[in-house]
């Protein structure tokens, strides 16, 4: 062969081997692109980014957190909408951080809402259970949107959010990355094993996380750490922002460690840091997180606002290890503003609010006797707090976590209408919601308005095949119609989704008892309570089942639950009392009409019936006085009237 053939014969050779690579590359992306243009038509999977944008309108996406935990668990970030432009004159901030620059347990008293004041747009950019990982990823989103400013408050998740122990920030970056495909979140469903957790349980999710402080892994934790803010920085300042890092605040004096005996003793000896440094649950920033703010923020031209020295590491700035009370935050966005900031009311109603909600925080791993306080829970004034939240409402429309709480705050004082109209805004400006949309449904249930609520839940479950409230309230809807069978099967179907529901079992428990059957009712009460300690009418029904059974002695100490939890609760004091009298015990069953009445001065039966134990002690005028409440209450209560009437004739 000559060398020109030979040269030839080369040369197709070579196209021939180089088709084939091309074709062995640009297969499977042909294919794999047509499998994700496919998926996205057919509307599976998820966005996987922060924010979603929709016209000029800006949202924060209710599915982010889909990518780091199963949907049925899964946190998201604060409902909120804004302009992609920013108006004319405004400075806008974005806060970056976790569940603390959050502003858990209730966003409506966080440092944005501190921050935020006439002229001063300040976004909520944090979120639950992630880690600086997730964060560095986030701020690139929020630079697209004329950011002046970044507020960043991160580090408390290093060890035990997402990616903790990967191998850099790259690593994290890149699967971050690979979520966002439809195709790589389907193959991963295919992979993936059902996930172990059917509802979301805080910090005792996290109890197999126990890193000792020689384990080698935290290395690399702390560097992924200073890389991630780092870039945090940099994105900021490319964007013409002023980034401001805070050193993180933890409650070292009132919360002792979680784990380990080192870190137990530290705590003992009174030094507390060094505890907090040794604790094996590293649920807080220890001192080699805050040293590395320290050092970013001074090599990357970062302003400092060093929290750790600023607020007191006691339970009087902290609810527990992490989280700071309304008046911290406050305290917090002062330094970061150099001077004062706004007041924001915390209602009675807030208050109670907040107090159950560390009250079930505190209950449950890895908490113990040493960490729990007593937190009080005040009496709410309904009119004052529902005054308070339309004056906020009015000088802030567009804060839809304060309009949020105020339909929360109507339902629960019983202003369904109110509350139905409130929800009905919201879903105005997020309709894609499944929590507003239940919420909806939940107030128009309230209002009798079975059909309109039904079609609700419906709606909130083609947002969410899995949303857990929408089945139990669409299987109550069923419930109250007198489609029984049908109910049951819908709280069963909640029960599939998440075995753990105290609700969905305190349901089908009523469900079937309801349909006469109360040996299978009462199993299914018992698993509530045990589920759910703190879930008043699950007590209270399961005493009533236990009563309609003749187990007065288990009804009592339900009752007596019950009345603990809420000691307004006028029905479970009545109840108690009306067993207490058919026991003979008499001083009880008046004290406990009493109580009624002074939860409910219009419960007419517990004026009569307190009446009636008093005249069972030949006490006539004072069972006349009330016989005459009762009526005075409920003019055509018969049975008051007649024990009026054999009570007069006895005083003769």
């Amino acid at each position: 062969m000559s060398l020109p053939d030979a040269c030839k014969s080369f040369i197709v050779a070579r196209d021939v081997s180089m088709r084939r690579i091309a074709l062995a590359v640009v297969s499977p992306l042909v294919f794999m692109s047509a499998i994700e243009a496919a998926l996205r038509v057919s509307g599976y999977g998820f966005d996987a980014g922060f924010f979603q944008e929709r016209e000029d309108r800006v949202m924060t996406n209710p599915r982010y957190g889909w990518q780091y935990f199963p949907p049925t668990i899964a946190r998201a970030p604060e409902p909120l909408v804004f302009s992609a432009r920013k108006q004319p004159g405004v400075r806008r901030t974005f806060v970056l951080g976790e569940s603390a620059a959050m502003g858990f347990p209730d966003p409506r008293f966080g440092l944005a809402r501190y921050l935020a004041g006439e002229k001063r747009e300040v976004i909520n950019a944090s979120m639950t259970a992630i880690s600086s990982h997730a964060i560095a990823g986030i701020a690139r989103e929020c630079a697209r949107y004329e950011a002046d400013d970044f507020v960043v408050y991160m580090g408390n998740n290093e060890v035990i959010g997402p990616y903790a122990f990967a191998a850099g920030p790259g690593e994290a970056r890149a699967r971050m990355w690979a979520n966002r495909f439809r195709a790589t979140q389907w193959i991963g469903s295919l992979i993936r094993k059902p996930p172990l957790e059917k509802e979301w349980r805080g910090m005792e999710m996290f109890l197999d996380r126990r890193v000792r402080w020689d384990d080698a892994r935290l290395e690399a934790v702390y560097s992924n750490f200073r890389q991630n803010l780092a870039e945090v920085i940099r994105v900021g300042r490319r964007a013409g922002a002023e980034v401001i890092v805070c050193t993180i605040a933890v409650n070292l004096r009132d919360c002792p460690p979680f784990a380990g005996e080192e870190a137990r003793a530290a705590w003992k000896a009174g030094d507390f840091s060094r505890a907090r440094d040794l604790d094996e649950l590293r649920f807080r920033a220890d001192s080699r997180i805050n040293a590395i703010i320290r050092e970013v923020a001074a090599t990357e031209g970062a302003r400092l606002v060093d929290a750790e020295k600023a607020i007191a590491p006691d339970a009087t700035a902290f609810w527990e290890h992490v989280h700071l009370r309304p008046e911290a935050n406050r305290a917090l966005a002062a330094l970061i503003r150099g001077g004062p900031v706004r007041q924001i009311e915390v209602t009675a109603w807030d208050r109670a609010r907040l107090a159950r909600s560390m009250r079930a925080l505190t209950g449950r791993a890895p908490f113990g006797p040493e960490h729990r306080r007593n937190f009080t829970v005040p009496q709410a004034d309904y009119p004052a707090a529902i005054a308070a939240y339309r004056q906020a409402v009015s000088e802030a429309p567009d804060d839809l976590v304060v309009g949020e709480r105020l339909a929360e705050l109507l339902q629960e004082s019983g202003d369904y209408l109110g509350a139905s109209a409130e929800w009905r805004r919201l879903l105005g400006r997020i309709p894609w919601l499944p929590a507003w949309r239940t919420g909806l449904a939940e107030s128009l249930l309230l209002q009798g308005r079975q059909a309109e609520a039904r079609s609700e839940y419906e709606a909130a479950l083609a947002l969410d095949a899995g949303f857990l409230a929408a089945h139990i309230g669409l299987g109550t809807v069923l419930f109250q119609s007198g489609r029984t069978a049908e109910a049951e099967a819908r709280f069963r179907r909640a029960i599939e989704i998440n075995p753990n529901s105290a609700q969905a079992h305190h349901n089908l428990g009523m469900a079937l008892g309801a349909a006469g059957w109360l040996d299978e009712a009462i199993p299914e009460l018992e698993s509530a309570v045990r589920l759910d300690p703190a879930l008043t009418r699950a007590h209270y029904n399961l005493a009533g089942a236990l009563a309609r059974k003749g187990l007065l002695d288990r009804a009592v100490a339900h009752y007596l639950t019950a009345t603990e939890l809420d000691p307004n609760f006028a029905d479970a004091h009545y109840d108690l009392g009306a067993i207490r009298a058919r026991q003979g015990k008499l001083d009880e069953a008046i004290r406990r009409y009493r109580e009624a009445a002074r939860a409910n001065p219009r419960h007419a039966d517990a004026l009569n019936n307190w009446g009636t134990a008093l005249a069972r002690q030949g006490r006539m005028r004072e069972a006349a006085a009330r016989f005459e409440d009762a009526l005075r209450v409920d003019p055509s209560h018969a049975q008051a009237r007649r024990n009026l009437e054999l009570a007069r004739r006895q005083q003769r």
